[in-house]
């Protein structure tokens, strides 16, 4: 569980700094480690909505 955790954490501070991509990877791995942390699995999905989100306003805007 202290694996996933830190996985987690790393992910929140990769979403904090804008860095999607790494952030949805990382939380990919925590929920790997523990399918029961709950925590990093509403980070996940935040982080895609994120990349959803950039990407919609970059086709938008083109």
């Amino acid at each position: 569980h202290f694996s996933a955790i830190c996985f987690g954490n790393r992910a929140a501070a990769y979403q904090a700094m804008g860095q999607i991509l790494d952030a949805i990877a990382d939380c990919s791995l925590a929920i790997a480690l523990d399918t029961s942390y709950c925590k990093v699995g509403e980070r996940s999905s935040s982080s895609i909505k994120l990349k959803f989100n950039h990407a919609l306003y970059f086709c938008l805007d083109s």
